[in-house]
């Protein structure tokens, strides 16, 4: 087993180099998932992956911290709020299969198990690297699909980390990918082993994405780029809702989803708020 504190030091030195994906790697990674469909199909087996994952991301939290503060540039403060975000999704998805009927009585006789779409290929975000892959991943381990993961090439380190100490047990179910090449992108929503394409960034690469034709049945999940916008109609804790404004829109270089661009202030109140 590679040393973990060696591994994540020559990441965060970059001495260790990350080498693109390439297109056989990717068509075995995808077969493999396929392959491996079967373990977790039943709801027990989804429930075991996800206390894996959680375990798995409890262990490494220091190196997980780290990485986000030196690969992202997040404060120590906010990679901590981060990883826990992220161990939230783990909560909510085991909570869920708790909760949430899969069988269907259709009558007396016969009942109807609603099982996975298929195969998810996640695109996750620079400003969340760590809780944006697990939002992805860990709602699709609860539905029963096995999922390919491509992170942004800002936060290639997070997810290399997880490449390499992956347990055996989590890397049936979950794979990742690093490509430069956008036709290999078009090529994993092509791959008719694919039903499920989620993707959270730009508008401008999610219509492109949307836009990605296929032979099969497939649904896309697109949560692309907006404008928030702030409107402060009276002094009412004006110096907290201007401190508020500020940390939202200095939070991961301002790439948060929650960052404001645009404030409406009432006349009366001009003068105080500036």
């Amino acid at each position: 087993m590679t040393s973990v504190n060696n591994t994540l030091n020559n990441l965060l030195n970059e001495k260790l180099k990350i080498q693109p994906s390439t297109s056989l790697s990717i068509d075995k990674s995808i077969n493999d998932l396929k392959n491996n469909f079967k373990l977790i199909n039943k709801i027990e087996q989804r429930k075991k992956i996800l206390l894996s994952l959680r375990k798995f991301l409890l262990k490494n939290k220091k190196n997980f911290i780290k990485l986000i503060n030196l690969e992202v540039f997040k404060t120590i403060d906010e990679s901590k709020g981060e990883f826990d975000y992220a161990i939230e999704f783990i909560d909510y998805s085991l909570k869920t299969l708790k909760n949430y009927n899969f069988e269907i009585r259709n009558n007396k006789n016969r009942s109807i198990f609603v099982k996975s779409s298929g195969l998810v290929f996640a695109i996750t975000p620079y400003n969340h690297p760590l809780a944006g892959m697990i939002r992805k991943i860990a709602p699709s381990i609860a539905a029963g699909s096995p999922i390919i993961v491509k992170t942004s090439s800002y936060n290639l380190k997070i997810c290399k980390f997880f490449d390499i100490f992956l347990t055996k047990e989590l890397n049936k179910i979950i794979k990742f990918v690093f490509i430069k090449d956008k036709k290999i992108i078009n090529k994993i929503i092509q791959n008719k082993q694919i039903k499920i394409v989620t993707f959270t960034g730009s508008t401008e690469i999610g219509l492109k994405i949307n836009s990605v034709p296929t032979n099969h049945l497939q649904k896309k999940i697109l949560e692309l780029g907006g404008i928030n916008y702030a409107i402060i109609t009276n002094k009412y804790n004006l110096n907290k809702i201007v401190e508020e404004i500020l940390i939202r829109k200095i939070k991961a270089a301002g790439q948060a989803c929650s960052s404001i661009n645009k404030i409406f202030v009432d006349k009366k109140i001009k003068k105080d708020f500036e």
